[in-house]
């Protein structure tokens, strides 16, 4: 079992990369993505802007709620500081994520075109449309999806001990909202696709590793689509699923 999830979690570090390669195998494919650089560029500055600013107070009066620290107690003062180190490191992350998730927004035309391109490539054949009368569920499903992705970390980020997983839980969702393009394609609902994902789980967490990286995640995140779609239209492949177009479940 344990053999089983690091051979899923070194897939995963993998399949970043071999999107990586496909990219820089199509020159033209590979500069549709300086549009989201552009918008990560920007979104990292007002990031680091916002945290340099009100970082230090938020975090002070977010601690100030949960204990008072008396100055003689060294014990006290060492928990303290560590508290507030893990709360900064947690808001970071967040601030990210929540960074990541609007450039994703804007760019998700780029993003859906290459994934498409891929996909695409892989199959052989065009990929699956999606019938008008499913898209409205679709974009339901990615609405939810979003309010996950960013509403976990932050949820994480303010209960101390558990705090401390934020950056775990932080590389699966970014994983998970560049590797399920091929399902919304398909037409799943956000239960199909959560529950298809959660099954990935390991693979999912080692490619997102890569997007939780401090300080280069606008680089390294708009390549992550292609390592995504790739892994996502494998993982179709392996369970006889690639060419089949999903019409019913719930959200």
């Amino acid at each position: 079992m344990v053999s089983d999830a690091v051979k899923q979690f070194a897939s995963g570090l993998q399949g970043y990369w071999k999107g990586i390669r496909w990219l820089i195998k199509r020159p033209s494919t590979f500069a549709l993505l300086a549009i989201p650089w552009c918008l990560g560029a920007f979104g990292l500055s007002m990031c680091v802007y916002l945290i340099w600013t009100y970082g230090d107070s938020f975090v002070t009066a977010v601690l100030g709620q949960w204990f008072s620290v008396d100055p003689e107690n060294s014990f006290a003062q060492l928990f303290y500081n560590v508290s507030k180190f893990c709360l900064w490191l947690s808001m970071f992350f967040l601030s990210v994520v929540f960074g990541v998730i609007i450039v994703s927004i804007a760019a998700s035309p780029v993003y859906e075109l290459i994934s498409m391109r891929i996909e695409e490539d892989l199959l052989g054949r065009p990929s699956l449309e999606v019938p008008w009368s499913r898209v409205p569920k679709i974009l339901i499903g990615e609405a939810l999806k979003g309010f996950v992705v960013i509403s976990v970390p932050l949820v994480m980020m303010i209960i101390p001990g558990v705090n401390l997983f934020v950056g775990v839980a932080t590389a699966f969702l970014l994983g998970w909202s560049f590797y399920d393009f091929p399902l919304a394609r398909r037409g799943w609902s956000f239960n199909q696709r959560w529950m298809f994902v959660r099954s990935e789980f390991w693979t999912v967490l080692g490619f997102g590793v890569w997007l939780a990286i401090p300080f280069v995640q606008m680089v390294l995140v708009p390549m992550a689509v292609a390592g995504g779609t790739i892994l996502n239209v494998e993982a179709l492949m392996r369970r006889g699923m690639a060419t089949q177009l999903k019409q019913g479940g719930s959200l």
